[in-house]
């Protein structure tokens, strides 16, 4: 056990147990990229006899010998015995981190997440690393200069290091502007550009090390050959590599750790570091100082006083005597001589020493050390403090007979630490004395040369050492120690030591800013401190104080714009602010002046006179002393005994100084003038404190002399922000925002009617430059303006200044009213504000007491309930924001002041309703009053608030806003309307046609300013008192009232709650299904995984737009209620108006609270107005049976039931209005269709179950009214009601079938052409129905099947207006619509009497009328063009060009034309080819129109799954050129995902199905390519490709077989079966399929097959030929397909079969009449060949000759073969009828073909 020492009580060391067992490892900060770093591990070892380089050889080669081992083991007793303290070199590691950390699996993969790890960390991470050696590290600093990259980290054996990548903490940065290093000392920030590897969660990882290099010869490396060698460490041949190396194991562990999770840390003093939660077993962890670098700033903000010796190298060659072991023992002796015990032991030990000795390199007269000796400057150091190094030379060899004596002294040297108050800190080279030093030399320099003493080599430099310090004591920097000393000699009252003159003192002020930034800012805080003190307590003339405030100025600058990296968005320097906010400011402890700097500004230090002069110099004093105590005293009434002093009012002098300063000083306080405003308020607010003047009136807490500054200052803030607008507009906003946070600051602490004229000189300032600035400085100050206002109003009593009578300080003392008048602009003087609760005024409350001040305040405003001049004078504040509210939103154009404009009043309407003061009703709707007039300023800029149901919403498409919306600059009128002039009123009454279209010279205002705007009107009407708001509508005029409900309806638009911003899906959005229902906090959301933050969020939402809409809806009834009092005829226009903005509430998203209440006041209105409802606003009489239905789906029984009992009341008041039901049953039945339509178009169902049962609860409450004698209605009512709700059941029905087939895009069709089929006697729905269709088809871009939607709706209404009209221009029905598509004649299908003029509620909708037809007719020709029907489109205008003549509009004519012009010139002409010879007429080339109308399919289903489609065929019309597979693949894919993986087949022939070899689990597809089918005449009347594409219900495709089964077979066994299908309509249609109604069947014989491949092959080669112009390529392939090599066998092949042995007549040509049109067509075919190929002799190129003569060949080998089977014979020719053949040998295949001839001369 080793002794333990007491602690020293200045510091709380561990003992030494703690440190041997527990401190194992250490901390690194790592400030330098990894790739930069290495680590040094120096193993030393007990001094021997022996060369360095010989003292590892045992190390290298071990000892096998037994003798020599225990030879060796008795020397290394004996050295340890004698030489145990002294030190020598052994060997050293180098270590690559970067190496090392990729090379480990872990630590590759951390520095893999570096990035993420440097964006994630917030606090300083470390990355540590433990040993298992027994000695910890001697070096505890790193140094991350630039050029020092490489410097030594550590010497001695690393047991344990941590490196670390420092990280800024958050917390710190913004309170001390730099990061926290593991002691709380701040280290240092430098920024860099890109972020460097962050190793902070590196995972541990242990690395063995088991060689070390031996030292080079001799000599120890010195750390500048130590850098050569890193330096070249990655080079392959280095010099390192090169080393020789010798075993030793050495293990370490890395890891990265953040520095608050090491709980066990010792700083580098040895101190504990809290939180220190250290216990048995804990590891410790020392921390390793890092030496400050250029470029990095910190504050201090801890002790720390150490100084770090390096010896560098001793020459002691020239030494007589012996002196080769040479050891240097360091003391730091005091001014006695004494030596100190301050030094760190470089062991284990953790005691303090007072000497330690270097190590020693043997028989070494000139070493080169590296040894760091770090020591703890004492805090009492004095001139007599030095280091004393004495030179030993160790005796390493032992002799018998000896003295014991090991060292010798050969020399002494010494550094004196202080001089005149610095630390000397520096290279040192140093004479070495061979003499013992005399008594007080360490007042002296070693380079004096001292008498009586003998100097090695006559006094020459041979001891090199460097002195590094890291100190939060001594500055280091000479202007610093130059300022820091002058201020200290103020205090000196030594003569012989006097205080420096005014002179020395003004330039070590100014030379404070000439000091090196980093020691600046470190020492930032106590030179604010004593600059401060300088301005307050000038110690000679007022020029010192005026020096200190210009570096004072200097020094914000430096710390603002120099070191912007500690400054936040608005330019504020964290450094300052953390002074002012934890700094105190005004009134420190007093430290006067000494007396001899008034004799040394007297005119120098003079001895005393006589005694009687002594005498009387004190009585004078005396009474000078006393009469400053009688002014204070009649200044200062009852003040309460404070601290003695003769210091000066802080805030006084620096104000004075800053009004008196002139040229840069000035400049700067401006630019700064955040800081010394601030300055000025923390040294107020402590005065006031500290002299208790705190509790004394406003206006007796300053001096006259303050209050004439504080004008003289507010004046010249205002012409610098008057001036610096237009060239310095930042700098304008950021000086006028520092004075608003000043006057701000000032309402608690001055005189509130004094702080309050000073905002009206800054007003009316602003106001003056705004009526005469240009467009551009417009904006600027206009923007000033407004942040000055939201400044001034954030004051915590802001409620109390602008309350007219005052109000209680808390709720229970209601009897507190203090009276108040506001200023006035016609005054010159202000009157007092109410007092705030912290004190009061006493003048306030007695300056004020005027008759007049008693009027109430609902009296008052609603005298003026708008921006009128007296609500002005009277509320001053509240008058100014709200009128430059009203200026901004009347002209502005610029968005950012409207927001800055609508943030003032709602932050204000927010601390209001925050402020629990005012939590009381009557006083929350006092203050409620003053903000009427903004009822009035919303109403006006009603037409610029963002209405999200603009398109939407018939009545808002008038609100068009054409103002321009990037607009910047603002106009004249509102920039005077802001400023106050001009008007005398901002509001005026506008017509309705001002509130319903925007001017153009207004700007919209967006969706977030609109619902700010809106909740602060909707806080109003809330909090405003009921009787006063009852008053305030009664008188409004009647286009003020409309526009308040449009206000209304607009603030329940914007707090509609929306799961997204962009939920906007119209009308069916609240339609509820499975998902689309919250039940939580009663709202109606979308379920989605959210945070609980979010979910939180959303019910604030929730919650705001519940008190929204509640409140609109307390408006309403009030509204309602005033319409139905006695004298408001007038204002009966608004019931409408009203129920209309009911019905919007109903429309949106509300919680079940506020549905509540808004259908109890739906149902009060319908009791009370039943004629308005039925008979004058039939329209919102169906959008109100909509709504209720729609809400008689919700899932939320309580929901449902409210509806139920709506609906019944509305059958119930409309049979008393008029016994009868058909108005209400059509709205009700419409209601429903149109909730069935839009939610089969969105894919939002209705829930049916929930609408069956509400509609059940409607019956029960008709039996209930039939049983009840009192509210009997009669049996027919019941009646009535039971039939309308079976009808509804009906149109259920087929909506559960939709809601089934809701993914199946056809069967969705289908059942909605059912449904449209079902209204055909009812008009409005069938079209609705119709429309909802076209809808769907065009979003699946069936341009043709939705144009026939609207085609058949035209028709429809044509038919209807030719029933009801006699005019000659309205169509005649729907068969002036059939040359379009025969299907529509089905839409005349209509009996006479279902249509008759006097039956009201039939053909109401827009579209039956003339307006509607043409809308319908234009809207169907658009989707025409779409879809490439060109040709019907004279068709289509041909029925409303008449009624478009009628109007005469002319323009539409021209437009009509030009569009059938610019249409009909798109068809290309037809080309005509004959499909067989024996044709008459010719068939359109296909090819030749590139419009491709739809590709045709057969489907048939079967199955059981299939439903109501089991065994039936549809043909359904596919996109063009879509492919056989595709549809297939669909059509598989989709019933598979319906029916499930596995059930689903898809037949892959076209044979007839066999039902009974289908199993009942699956279902079966057959699908089959289909071609339009056509009858000859059919085509004799279809001459075009659109006639043949359109109007087709016929439909053909065949299957071969034969009598095997096989599909295919032998020529004379192949058949054919043809089949032909007929569809129930004709396509085109409102539907992309349709079913098929008839199947016809004909079975082909082989011949019959063979005669159509030959006439198809004719075909071909007919349509390649007719071409224009012709294309070669395919004309080649055509031919090459029907004669070439390979090919032509197959018509030879079948001309063998059917041809060859055949019966023939007598004309040589065959009997059976298939044979005979075989041949016929061979001929066709051969002579088609022939023609081919002259056609492709013209066209081919020279290179292509032979290709032609090889088709020619072909030819010819065709017609060879052909000849003897067709029977005919070959004729000569003569020479002259050859010549224009090819050539002579093909004579007579030419005969050949001109002797078969064409087809019809047979």
């Amino acid at each position: 056990m080793m002794t333990q020492y007491p602690a020293d009580p200045a510091f709380p060391f561990l003992t030494t147990d703690e440190a041997i067992e527990k401190c194992y490892q250490a901390a690194f900060h790592l400030n330098t990229s990894l790739h930069d770093l290495f680590i040094v591990v120096r193993l030393e070892k007990v001094l021997q006899a022996c060369d360095v380089f010989d003292a590892s050889e045992p190390y290298a080669n071990g000892i096998r010998d037994e003798k020599a081992r225990e030879k060796m083991a008795a020397m290394a007793r004996n050295n340890c015995q004698r030489l145990g303290s002294y030190r020598m070199p052994l060997g050293f590691l180098v270590i690559d981190l970067w190496r090392t950390f990729c090379d480990s699996e872990r630590g590759f993969e951390s520095l893999e997440r570096e990035e993420r790890l440097v964006a994630e960390s917030d606090l300083a991470p470390l990355a540590s690393l433990a040993g298992e050696t027994e000695s910890i590290v001697s070096a505890d600093r790193i140094s991350i200069s630039t050029a020092s990259t490489f410097r030594r980290m550590g010497s001695g054996t690393s047991a344990s290091t941590v490196l670390n990548r420092v990280r800024t903490p958050l917390q710190r940065r913004k309170f001390l502007g730099g990061s926290e290093d593991l002691e709380s000392q701040s280290a240092s920030i430098h920024p860099v550009s890109k972020p460097e590897p962050s190793i902070a969660n590196l995972q541990p990882f242990h690395r063995t090390y088991t060689h070390f290099y031996r030292q080079v010869k001799s000599d120890r490396i010195s750390d500048e050959e130590l850098f050569r060698l890193l330096a070249e460490a990655r080079k392959s041949g280095g010099k390192l590599g090169k080393l020789k190396t010798f075993p030793c194991v050495l293990t370490l562990e890395y890891r990265g750790q953040s520095a608050e999770d090491l709980l066990t840390r010792l700083s580098p003093e040895m101190l504990r570091i809290n939180p220190f939660l250290g216990g048995q077993g804990a590891e410790l962890t020392k921390d390793i100082l890092e030496f400050p670098s250029k470029g990095q700033y910190a504050v201090n903000s801890g002790y720390r006083n150490l100084l770090y010796i390096y010896p560098k190298s001793v020459n002691l060659s020239g030494r007589p005597g012996t002196a080769r072991n040479i050891a240097i023992k360091i003391e730091l002796m005091n001014e006695k001589e004494e030596p100190q015990r301050v030094f760190f032991n470089n062991a284990a030990d953790i005691r303090m020493s007072t000497q330690v000795f270097t190590t020693v390199i043997y028989h070494n007269k000139t070493p080169e050390l590296s040894d760091e000796i770090k020591i703890a400057i004492p805090w009492d150091l004095s001139d007599g403090h030095h280091l004393l190094f004495t030179f030993y030379h160790v005796s390493c060899k032992w002799q018998q007979g000896q003295e014991e004596q090991v060292d010798f002294p050969i020399g002494y040297t010494w550094i004196p630490l202080c001089r005149q108050g610095s630390l000397s800190c520096s290279d040192f080279t140093l004479p070495i004395s061979m003499d013992k030093l005399p008594q007080c030399y360490g007042y002296l320099s070693p380079d004096v040369a001292l008498p009586n003493i003998r100097w090695l080599e006559q006094h020459k430099p041979l001891f090199h050492v460097n002195l590094v310090a890291v100190s939060t004591v001594h500055t280091q920097d000479a202007h610093l120690e130059k300022f820091c000393l002058s201020f200290a000699s103020l205090a000196s009252t030594n003569p012989k030591q006097p205080p420096v003159n005014e002179t020395q003192l003004i330039e070590a002020i100014q030379g404070v800013i000439k000091a090196r930034p980093e020691p600046m800012v470190s020492f930032l805080y106590s030179i604010l401190d004593k600059l401060l003190f300088l301005i307050a307590n000038p110690p000679y003339s007022e020029q010192v104080s005026t020096v200190s405030f210009e570096t004072l100025g200097q020094l914000v600058k430096i710390c603002t714009m120099l070191l912007d990296g500690f400054c936040d968005r608005h330019k504020r320097s964290s450094l300052l602010t953390t002074y002012i906010h934890y700094f105190k400011i005004s009134m420190k402890e007093h430290r006067s002046h000494s007396a001899l700097c008034r004799q040394i500004f007297e005119g120098g230090i003079k001895q005393p006179g006589s005694p009687e002069t002594q005498k009387l110099f004190h009585l004078i004093e005396g009474m000078e002393r006393s009469q400053t105590g009688q002014k204070s005293k009649n200044r200062f009434v009852d003040l309460p005994s404070g601290p003695t002093t003769n210091n000066k009012a802080l805030h006084e002098e620096i104000l004075s100084l800053w009004i008196q300063s002139i040229g840069s000083a000035r400049e700067m306080a401006y630019l700064n003038a955040w800081f010394f405003l601030e300055l000025l308020i923390k040294s107020i607010a402590e005065y006031l404190s500290m002299t208790g003047r705190l509790y004394l009136n406003r206006k007796s807490r300053f001096s006259e002399r303050f209050i004439k500054c504080v004008d003289t200052l507010s004046t010249s803030i205002c012409e610098q922000v008057v001036q610096r607008v237009t060239q310095q507009p930042t700098q304008a906003a950021s000086l006028a925002n520092s004075w608003a946070f000043f006057l701000r600051d000032s309402f608690s602490l001055m005189d509130r009617s004094y702080v309050l004229s000073l905002v009206r000189d800054f007003n009316k300032v602003l106001t003056t430059k705004i009526s005469g600035s240009s467009e551009a400085a417009s904006p600027v100050l206009l923007s000033i303006k407004l942040d000055t206002l939201r400044i001034i109003s954030s004051h915590e009593h802001f409620s109390s200044w602008i309350f007219p009578l005052g109000m209680p300080s808390n709720g229970s003392n209601p009897s507190f009213i203090p009276p108040s008048t506001l200023p006035t602009q016609n005054t010159s003087g202000l009157q007092a504000m109410p007092p705030s609760p912290g004190g009061s005024s006493l003048s306030s409350r007695g300056s004020s007491s005027h008759a007049g001040d008693s009027l109430s305040v609902s009296s008052s405003i609603s005298l003026c309930p708008s921006l009128s001049q007296a609500f002005r004078s009277r509320h001053y504040l509240i008058g100014l924001i709200l009128s430059d509210l009203a200026a901004v939103l009347d002209s502005c154009h610029n968005r950012v002041l409207h927001a800055k404009a609508i943030g003032v009043v709602r932050n204000l309407l927010a601390a209001h309703e925050a402020d629990s003061r005012l939590s009381e009703p009557t006083i929350r709707s006092r203050i409620a009053t003053l903000y009427l007039p903004l009822i009035d300023i919303i109403l006006d800029a009603l037409p610029q608030l963002h209405d999200p149901y603009a398109g939407r919403e018939a009545s808002r498409q008038s609100r068009v806003l054409s103002a321009d919306h990037d607009e910047m600059n603002v106009a004249n009128d509102v920039a005077l309307a802001i400023a106050g002039i001009g008007s005398t009123a901002i509001t005026r009454e506008r017509d309705s046609t001002h509130t319903q279209i925007l001017q153009p010279h207004k700007s919209p205002l967006s969706a977030e300013l609109t619902s700010q705007l809106l909740c602060c009107l909707c806080w109003v009407l809330r909090n405003v008192e009921k009787t006063s708001l009852r008053s305030f509508l009664r008188e409004m005029p009647p286009t003020r009232l409309s526009g308040l409900l449009d206000a209304l309806q607009l603030a329940v638009s914007s707090f509609e709650y929306r799961t997204t911003p962009d939920d906007l899906m119209g009308d069916s959005q609240m339609i509820d299904n499975e998902e689309n229902v919250e039940k939580k906090y009663g709202v109606k959301m979308r379920k989605e995984k959210s945070s609980h933050r979010d979910n939180d969020e959303k019910a604030l939402r929730a919650l705001a737009c519940s008190e929204v809409v509640l409140t609109a809806l307390d408006t309403i009834e009030m509204i309602v209620k005033v319409v139905s009092m006695p004298g408001s005829d007038h204002l009966t226009f608004a019931l409408p108006i009203v129920l209309r903005v009911l019905l919007h509430m109903l429309s949106c998203e509300q919680s079940v609270q506020t549905l509540e209440c808004v259908f109890a006041s739906q149902r009060a209105l319908v009791t009370k107005f039943p004629e308005m409802i039925f008979e004058q606003e039939t329209e919102q009489c169906a959008e109100l049976t909509l709504q209720l239905l729609r809400h008689c789906a919700f899932r939320l029984p309580i929901i449902r039931s409210q509806a139920a009992a709506s609906i019944f009341q509305l059958f119930r008041e409309a049979w008393e209005s008029g016994e009868s039901l058909a108005r209400v049953k059509m709205h009700v039945t419409m209601s429903l269709s149109t909730l069935v339509s839009n939610g089969t178009r969105l894919g939002v169902w209705l829930n049916e179950e929930c609408l069956r049962r509400s509609l059940k609860t409607v019956l029960l409450y008709a039996d209930q009214e039939n049983a009840d004698p009192y509210t009997r209605t009669g049996t027919s009512f019941r009646e009535q009601v039971k039939d309308l709700i079976f009808n509804l059941h009906m149109i259920l029905s087929d909506t559960v079938k939709m809601k089934e087939f809701a993914n199946d895009f056809h069967m969705t069709i289908d059942l909605m052409y059912r449904v449209a089929k079902g209204y055909q006697n009812n008009p409005d729905l069938r079209v609705t129905w119709l429309l909802n269709m076209a809808s769907r088809q065009a979003d699946a871009g069936l341009h043709a099947e939705s144009a026939l939607c609207i085609i058949h709706a035209a028709a429809l209404v044509a038919e209807y207006l030719a029933m009801t009209n006699i005019e000659e221009y309205y169509p005649k029905g729907a068969v002036d619509f059939g040359e379009i598509s025969e299907n529509i004649l089905e839409e005349s299908a209509v009996s006479d009497d279902v249509v008759s003029p006097e039956v009201e509620g039939i053909c109401e909708s827009r579209h039956f009328s003339a307006e509607g037809l043409v809308h319908l007719v234009e809207r169907g020709a658009n989707l025409l063009e779409k879809a490439g029907m060109y040709e019907a489109l004279p068709h289509l205008y041909k029925v409303i060009e008449p009624i478009v003549w009628e109007w005469r509009d002319f323009q539409r004519l021209a437009a009509i034309h030009l569009r059938l012009s610019t249409s009909l010139s798109k068809i290309e002409p037809s080309i005509c080819v004959l499909d067989n010879a024996a044709d008459m007429w010719g068939s359109p080339l296909a090819s030749a129109d590139k419009r491709c109308f739809g590709t045709y399919f057969r489907v048939g289903f079967y199955g059981e799954k299939f439903g109501d489609l089991d065994g039936e065929e549809y043909i359904y019309k596919e996109p063009p050129f879509t492919k056989l597979s595709e549809i297939s693949s669909r059509l598989e894919a989709f019933y598979s995902d319906r029916f499930g993986h596995g059930t689903v087949e898809v037949i892959k022939d076209s044979n007839n199905v066999v039902r009974t070899a289908h199993s009942s689990s699956k279902a079966y597809l057959q699908i089959t390519y289909v071609e339009p089918y056509f009858e000859k005449w059919e085509k004799r009347r279809r001459p075009t490709h659109y006639e043949r594409s359109h109007n087709v219900k016929r439909f053909i495709f065949a299957t071969p077989f034969t009598r095997d089964g096989k599909a295919h077979g032998d020529l004379k066994d192949q058949y054919k079966r043809r089949t032909i299908l007929t569809t129930q309509n004709a396509f085109p249609y409102v539907k992309s399929r349709i079913r098929v109604v008839q199947k016809e069947q004909k079975v082909l014989t082989p011949i019959e097959v063979a005669i159509e491949d030959i006439e198809r092959k004719t075909r071909e080669l007919c349509a390649a030929m007719s071409q224009s112009p012709p294309d070669a390529k395919m004309l080649q392939m055509v031919v090459q397909g029907c004669i070439g090599t390979q090919v032509n066998q197959g018509p030879i092949q079948v001309a063998n079969v059917f041809l060859v042995n055949c019966a023939l007549d007598e004309r040589g040509k065959p009997v059976d009449r298939l044979q005979n049109k075989l041949r016929l067509c061979f001929k066709d075919f051969s002579k088609k060949c022939c023609d081919a190929l002259m056609l492709n002799k013209q066209l081919i190129q020279p290179d292509q000759l032979a290709y032609q003569n090889e088709l020619q060949r072909n030819y010819d080998e065709f017609s060879k073969r052909m000849a003897p089977i067709l029977g005919t014979p070959i004729r000569t020719r003569d020479r002259n009828s050859e010549r224009d053949l090819p050539n002579s040998g093909q004579n007579e295949v030419f005969l050949f073909a001109s002797d078969l001839g064409l087809a019809t001369n047979v």
